[in-house]
């Protein structure tokens, strides 16, 4: 018996020690640093960061963009004559197909082209008279869907965008928010889009008109309070993480 414990606590010990080594091997492939408004960050609050399909890395702050290349930053902003932005308080960031970034902020939506990294005029997105609303709205988060939709929620509106190959708005749906119980999370399933809206999960469903429909996912997700709120959603597989 003794035996079979001093084995036990041997393998127990080994199993732990590999797995710290392992651990500290798998850290030691990387290199960590600290990058500071010290080093051109307009602002050490970082509210979305995303690598772009070109290599860049996009860091949205509170007090504007920035744009890394490994080497430098190129900031983004209100009073930036070249590369402005509507907000400096930016909130999300999303490439579209056309390599497009959609930046999202207090003031509003701007657009970025990611190959000469200059802003996408308004106009080029087509004609639609509710996207001047969009633009100069305060955009919370925006999400591109598999079949190429652009959906956008803003302080007081769930918006869905189609469009075409070229990158132009064909369509365009809006799903007004309600009292007390705004659209603040988006995530896509499969079979369509769901969002939290106030302290429930619901599916997104695009009617004629242009109108948004929600309809409750499922009764089993209760709120734990009347006061709790959706901040996030992700979907992986068949989980949707809340």
């Amino acid at each position: 018996m003794r035996l079979l414990l001093l084995t036990l606590c041997i393998v127990l010990f080994w199993g732990n020690t590999l797995r710290l080594e392992a651990k500290k091997h798998f850290f030691s492939n990387y290199n960590f640093c600290h990058i500071t408004e010290e080093a051109g960050l307009p602002n050490n609050s970082v509210t979305a960061v995303m690598k772009d399909s070109f290599g860049y890395i996009w860091v949205a702050t509170q007090d504007g963009l920035a744009r890394y290349d490994g080497y430098r930053f190129l900031s983004y902003g209100v009073k930036e004559p070249l590369y402005h932005l509507k907000g400096n308080y930016v909130y999300t960031l999303c490439e579209d197909r056309q390599k497009r970034l959609w930046v999202g902020s207090d003031a509003g939506l701007d657009l970025i082209d990611l190959q000469t990294g200059l802003s996408v005029p308004e106009a080029d997105l087509g004609s639609v008279s509710e996207l001047s609303s969009l633009f100069n709205s305060f955009v919370r988060s925006v999400v591109q869907t598999t079949d190429g939709d652009m959906w956008v929620v803003t302080d007081k509106m769930l918006w869905c965008l189609e469009l075409d190959h070229s990158g132009v708005v064909t369509a365009c749906y809006r799903m007004q928010a309600e009292t007390d119980k705004n659209v603040s999370a988006i995530a896509e399933i499969e079979g369509g889009v769901c969002a939290g809206v106030g302290n429930c999960i619901y599916r997104i469903v695009k009617e004629e008109g242009g109108k948004l429909r929600k309809q409750q996912l499922s009764d089993v997700i209760v709120p734990f309070s009347d006061d709790w709120r959706i901040s996030c959603l992700q979907a992986d597989g068949d989980f949707l993480w809340i």
